[in-house]
């Protein structure tokens, strides 16, 4: 766990120094999204491969749907609200 805290501050410190061109950000934003969209994708293959997991979600599937569906809601709702505040910051 320690060595994502390290990647993260190095890549903060990275990017204060180096300060990427935002054609660069740009590619780096849609990379980051593709990657987490495979990650998440091998991690339901994992889940739906293990038994054990599987029974235990047919058990519990309708807590499992509240916590997807809370999860989700919080999402778009802290990314609104990020959005909403960040507008009024910098007016057009």
């Amino acid at each position: 766990m320690l060595w994502l805290v390290i990647a993260i501050a190095l890549g903060m410190v990275v990017g204060l120094i180096c300060r990427p061109s935002s054609t660069t950000l740009l590619w780096l934003d849609r990379s980051l999204v593709v990657s987490l969209v495979v990650m998440l994708f091998g991690l339901g293959l994992q889940v739906g491969s293990n038994p054990k997991l599987s029974q235990a979600l047919d058990k519990h599937v309708f807590s499992v749907l509240a916590l997807v569906f809370a999860v989700g809601f919080g999402s778009l709702a802290w990314g609104w609200w990020l959005g909403k505040g960040e507008r009024k910051a910098c007016p057009q």
